[in-house]
C-alpha cells in the first residue's frame, strides 16, 4: 500500500500543529494539502485523491459536509479533532472516539482505518 494521503480543512493552527508534528518523520504519511472552504474541499479532494480529511469539531458536520463526503468519496476516512477527544469516521457506519489522544493514538487510528476500513 502506498501513503497515507491526508488533507487539512478549516483547521486552527493547533490542529495545524499537531497534524503536522504527528506526520514528521512518518514514512507511511502524507500530507497533500490544507483548505479553508467547502468547495476547495471537494475539489481538493478529487485532486489530491486523499485518504483522510481531518477537520476541527466546530466544522465537522456542517451543512452536511461530511455525509456528502463519504457518499461521493466511500473509501474517505473523517477525523474530527478537538483538545480533549478526536473523532474517527468512515462510510459504513460506526464512529471510533478517543479520549485524550496523543499523536501516537491518533497515528495508529488512522492507520487502523485505512487499512482495514470498518473494523477500527
Amino acid at each position: 500500500m502506498g501513503k497515507i494521503r491526508v488533507l487539512l480543512y478549516s483547521a486552527s493552527s493547533d490542529v495545524r500543529t499537531l497534524i503536522c508534528d504527528a506526520l514528521r518523520g512518518q514514512r507511511d504519511f502524507e500530507l497533500v494539502g490544507a483548505v479553508a472552504d467547502p468547495v476547495g474541499l471537494l475539489l481538493a479532494v478529487k485532486q489530491t485523491r486523499a485518504d483522510v480529511v481531518i477537520f476541527s469539531t466546530r466544522d465537522f458536520d456542517k451543512t452536511g459536509l461530511s455525509s456528502h463526503l463519504l457518499a461521493e468519496y466511500p473509501h474517505l476516512t473523517l477525523l474530527a479533532m478537538a483538545k480533549e477527544e478526536v473523532f474517527l469516521e468512515q462510510l459504513c457506519p460506526h464512529r471510533v472516539r478517543i479520549t485524550h489522544p496523543s499523536k501516537q493514538d491518533i497515528l495508529t487510528a488512522l492507520r487502523r482505518a485505512i487499512r482495514v476500513p470498518c473494523e477500527s
